[in-house]
């Protein structure tokens, strides 16, 4: 039931955690779920103090710059991550009109209520897992499906395909396919490109102790070097030396702390 429209589910429990964390961005779209208290915050900008807060239940769309999260709220978490294409579909909203954290009950009513709920009521990690799927596909049964072009699209996009050769590869106009992209991902097709390249950035850095950034910046499809830093420095606010320094075991989630200061899960496939 949830084929094309999920990737993947995952739940984490963690009470000792605390403080502040950066989360780079991603071409991952999530709902996530707080199973331990009754909002979730962020902030939408590492460079900005505004804060945003949502009940339990919220819509993470792709965002186009890294965020800061508030870990204490991640003791027991569950989340759906989504298919790039079908976050318009299974918001039943415009991708592109979605906050960076969106209340799902301003999205979706009282259902999101009930899918906290449900979830909460789950014994262990893989019980919630299994209640929020059978919820989720409930709640979806009706629901528009993905755009096929986009879809179309992405698998173009991610083999390094120009957006204008991707676009006729899909038989639309570029504008048109823009106009689509933005309804169903939440962002243009070029800034979708730029977040897939600096992912792969991340992921082949983390696999070396002294990361060869020229090599890595070729193998990726930058100009040069200084190029890949230039683009790493503008989507998340850090260099890629103070972000490798300051990197544990999840590229992409980083303490706050360990910035400054350099300037346990279970998952189910969908």
């Amino acid at each position: 039931m949830l084929v094309g429209l999920v990737e993947q589910l995952w739940y984490v429990a963690d009470r000792r955690a605390r403080g502040r964390e950066v989360k780079l961005p991603t071409t991952r779209a999530q709902i996530v779920i707080n199973l331990d208290a009754d909002q979730l915050t962020t902030r939408p900008s590492v460079t900005e103090p505004a804060v945003v807060t949502t009940g339990p239940v919220a819509v993470s769309p792709l965002a186009p710059t890294a965020v800061i999260l508030d870990r204490s709220e991640q003791r027991r978490t569950a989340g759906i991550v989504l298919c790039p294409e079908a976050l318009g579909a299974v918001a039943g909203v415009a991708a592109e009109s979605l906050e960076v954290l969106a209340d799902a009950t301003e999205v979706w009513g009282p259902v999101a209520d009930h899918l906290a709920e449900v979830a909460g009521a789950g014994c262990n990690g893989p019980d919630s897992l299994d209640r929020i799927e059978a919820e989720l596909a409930a709640m979806l049964r009706d629901r528009t499906e993905p755009d096929a072009a986009c879809r179309a699209a992405i698998s173009h996009l991610r083999g390094a395909v120009p957006v204008g050769e991707a676009a006729r590869r899909v038989g639309l106009s570029q504008s048109t396919l823009v106009r689509r992209f933005r309804a169903a991902v939440g962002m243009t097709p070029k800034r979708y490109q730029r977040l897939l390249r600096l992912e792969r950035v991340i992921m082949l850095s983390g696999r070396e102790n002294t990361p060869d950034w020229a090599a890595i910046s070729a193998d990726c499809g930058y100009a040069d070097q200084s190029h890949m830093a230039h683009e790493f420095t503008d989507l998340t606010s850090f260099s890629p030396t103070a972000w490798r320094c300051a990197v544990a075991s999840n590229p992409f989630h980083v303490a706050v702390d360990d910035f400054l200061q350099d300037g346990e899960g279970d998952t189910k496939s969908g």
